[in-house]
């Protein structure tokens, strides 16, 4: 098999991909480890919504040592709305990503396009997809933010 960098077969630098994003997470990383502990002021706050009600005290039989894995684990395993949120995030992620790989073929072989119309329509429907559910995200988080000011005022 003579394969050569014209050939439409060649893969080509298909690692390259991995590079750059492990590199972009060691940055990341390197940025969030410079962040403290604690944010100033986050401990007379906390205290304060502990005297309101709207947080828990502290757990006293969970201390964040090794031993303590499976008492948390068993909590987690235990809580419905939990397992429930993440069955149902998964399940949705394996059908979207399942999904997502074959779209553009299947569009391909469906309505007989070409390969870059199948990749202009999915851009053009997922991009506004994405930046609706980024408004929506950003919406919903200043709308809680308000509500919590008048709610607390």
């Amino acid at each position: 098999m003579n394969l050569t960098p014209d050939d439409p077969r060649w893969i080509g630098a298909w690692w390259i991909g991995y590079v750059i994003g492990g590199f972009t997470l060691l940055v990341c990383s390197f940025v969030i480890l410079g962040f403290p502990q604690a944010l100033p002021g986050a401990k007379e706050r906390r205290e304060q919504a502990i005297e309101e009600g709207s947080l828990p005290r502290r757990d006293e039989k969970l201390k964040g040592s090794l031993k303590d894995i499976i008492p948390a684990t068993k909590l987690l395993l235990t809580n419905k709305t939990f397992m429930f949120n993440t069955l149902g995030i998964t399940s949705g992620s394996l059908f979207g990503g399942g999904m997502a790989t074959f779209l553009a073929k299947i569009l391909q072989i469906k309505f007989a396009i070409s390969s870059s119309t199948s990749g202009i329509i999915l851009g053009a429907a997922l991009i506004p997809a994405m930046a609706g559910r980024y408004s929506f995200l950003t919406l919903s988080t200043l709308i809680c933010g308000m509500v919590k000011v008048i709610h607390c005022n």
